[in-house]
């Protein structure tokens, strides 16, 4: 048993943990500084690029709107952090152009679904829950990223297919607009070079800040200079922003502490590991429903989180290695958005397109069908991850690849 002033003591207080414990700890050391990063990028028109560089890939084809949505939300998720920004983002252009063009309300609004919580997955930033991950796990950002390379352009190949043979099937034409690109994919470039090359992640997101600074007053738009007021405001939105995801990682910090103290969060994998008697599959089952049941309307890194905290040790029971437990875990913490009845990404989506909410999430949830089977093929082939022998690796791309072409 535990006083009330131990209780307070070990919640609050205490250097183990609490509501000042891993997850805060990794939302202002890390989250807060790439929130900025995404607010002046966008604010100096790195928007509008991610959009006019997806067209000019992408706008030439067959349903090139649809795949200019998935391309240039993919870009834009890489540093928004959050797949409801991304809709919002890029969602405000891209839903109105598909509807324009033809395509149905539900199906627009789901697209650019599925687009956006694919940011998360993708290198170089994956969103919040990478830190996390980072501070949960000691595996370094720079290894994870380079596990996530394959699987992330995997996904967003399956995405491009799905709209591809929808577009091709109900004979949505190109898009009819030639968009040229600009210069703001320099600070991303940076931001990866440095990354790569060993620097640290606050290191290398402050250096690419300072470059979008500058290379802002090089600008020919007046309007996407960023003066000392501008980056004032910015600060106060970016912080603005934050305010819900530091109340939500408080608060699994919070489960956290008491799990530890108490032991509960032990015996709840001993009893998920003996519910699954042992077998693998099962132990995967579980994890993924119990994690996207978390996720139903809580921020991601919330849900990860916890998903971390309860499940994860249990799954290293059953077999799993830690990069390809935890990032199944990410994975099914983000699939969350795009899974009835509650599917946040998939309701911000379908008010902006003005379709039925449950019709778009059940339509995302078929376009972004690979959300929730490409986490079951990396943790059982890790090659995917790019972990093992290169041959192994290419051989497990190639088999996943061709799997998913049939």
């Amino acid at each position: 048993q535990f006083s009330f002033a131990e209780i307070i003591e070990q919640s609050i207080i205490s250097s183990n943990g609490g509501l000042f414990g891993t997850p805060v700890a990794a939302a202002a050391l890390y989250v807060y500084l790439f929130v900025v990063f995404g607010k002046i990028l966008q604010s100096s028109g790195g928007g509008q690029f991610f959009f006019e560089l997806a067209a000019s890939l992408t706008g030439g084809l067959r349903g090139g709107v649809a795949k200019v949505a998935v391309v240039s939300s993919g870009l834009f998720g890489m540093i928004s952090g959050s797949p409801t920004a991304d809709v919002v983002t890029t969602g405000s252009i891209s839903i109105p152009m598909m509807k324009r063009l033809g395509y149905p309300a539900h199906a627009a609004a789901a697209i650019e679904t599925v687009a956006s919580v694919g940011g998360s997955f993708l290198p170089p930033i994956m969103g919040a829950v990478v830190f996390l991950m980072v501070e949960y796990t000691g595996i370094s950002y720079g290894n994870i990223i380079y596990a996530s390379v394959g699987v992330g352009i995997l996904y967003y190949l399956g995405v491009l297919s799905q709209v591809h043979f929808y577009s091709v099937r109900h004979g949505f034409g190109a898009l009819d607009e030639d968009v040229p690109g600009t210069w703001q994919v320099l600070p991303i470039a940076t931001l990866v070079y440095l990354i790569e090359s060993g620097r640290t992640a606050q290191y290398s997101v402050v250096i690419a800040i300072a470059f979008v600074i500058v290379l802002s007053w090089v600008n020919r738009q007046r309007e996407n200079r960023l003066g000392p007021k501008r980056l004032a405001l910015l600060l106060v939105e970016a912080t603005a922003m934050m305010a819900p995801l530091i109340a939500a990682v408080a608060g699994a910090g919070l489960v956290e502490q008491v799990l530890n103290v108490t032991g509960l969060g032990s015996k709840l994998s001993f009893v998920m590991f003996e519910m699954a008697n042992g077998n693998q599959a099962l132990v995967l089952l579980f994890a993924a429903a119990v994690t996207i049941v978390f996720g139903m309307g809580m921020p991601v890194p919330a849900v990860y989180a916890l998903a971390a905290i309860l499940l994860a040790p249990g799954m290293a029971n059953a077999g799993f290695g830690l990069l390809e437990t935890h990032l199944f875990l990410v994975w099914f913490s983000v699939a969350s958005h795009v899974t009835p009845p509650i599917a946040i990404a998939a309701y911000v989506a379908a008010t902006i397109a003005s379709a039925e909410p449950i019709r778009t999430s059940v339509w995302a949830a078929r376009f972004g069908l690979l959300v929730f089977l490409l986490p079951f093929a990396f943790i059982l082939r890790p090659g995917l991850l790019l972990q093992g022998d290169a041959l192994i690796n290419l051989g497990d791309l190639t088999i996943v690849t061709g799997a998913m072409l049939l």
